[in-house]
């Protein structure tokens, strides 16, 4: 947006993201996020984390909502009220990504622990309703964690063992891996409306998996 000035910052923290209405953008950095309205009918708003790490964020417009991973804690606000309605908290492990998509709120934490809740906007998050739960056979913790919710909530995309994706159907509970990456994998997300999944990986190869009916069905 014109007349914003990003901040400089600390390497680790940098995070942009911007809605899929592509009304909202987030940037974070320097223990601040600042959450910017793209089409310019509300003010950059600068929230200050004093001092606390930013390991993920999350922005969905059409849930009017913002997610905030740290330590411990996944924090929610509302984007265009600026409000904090809540938290939910882990004491034995940090969460390291979060997504918000169709109605819906998931976190990775970086003992490779997973979860889903269906969002209640007049409900405290830690009363939320759990969808799924579970743990990622990953070596290693997920500090660097890639990972993509599809826009209906459905199906969690999961960077496993570097080269290999795992797709997860949040409703079956059945997994899916697709391993045609020949080095690490960079990029996972879902486009076109969940109609495909996008992955890169540092051998700048670029793979195209079309999905029907909640599953993958092979890669272009």
């Amino acid at each position: 947006r014109e007349g914003f000035k990003a901040r400089s910052s600390q390497p680790l923290g940098h995070r942009l993201r911007v809605s899929r209405d592509n009304r909202w953008a987030v940037w974070s950095g320097d223990s601040r996020l600042d959450v910017i309205e793209l089409e310019g009918r509300l003010k950059p708003r600068a929230v200050d984390l004093k001092g606390q790490m930013v390991f993920d964020v999350a922005v969905s417009g059409a849930m009017d909502m913002l997610a905030l991973a740290q330590w411990g804690q996944l924090t929610f606000f509302g984007l265009s009220d600026g409000w904090r309605f809540g938290r939910l908290r882990r004491q034995d492990d940090d969460f390291t990504w979060c997504g918000l998509s169709g109605g819906r709120a998931a976190y990775i934490t970086a003992g490779n622990k997973y979860a889903v809740y269906r969002v209640e906007r007049k409900v405290m998050p830690d009363r939320w309703e759990q969808v799924a739960a579970g743990e990622l056979k990953v070596k290693g913790a997920l500090r660097d964690c890639e990972a993509s919710l599809s826009p209906d909530g459905g199906l969690l995309a999961v960077r496993h063992r570097k080269r290999e994706v795992v797709v997860l159907d949040l409703e079956q509970g059945t997994e899916q891996h697709l391993g045609r990456h020949t080095d690490k994998v960079n990029l996972v997300k879902f486009i076109n409306n969940g109609r495909r999944l996008v992955t890169a990986d540092d051998d700048n190869r670029v793979i195209f998996w079309p999905c029907e009916e909640h599953r993958i069905i092979s890669g272009e």
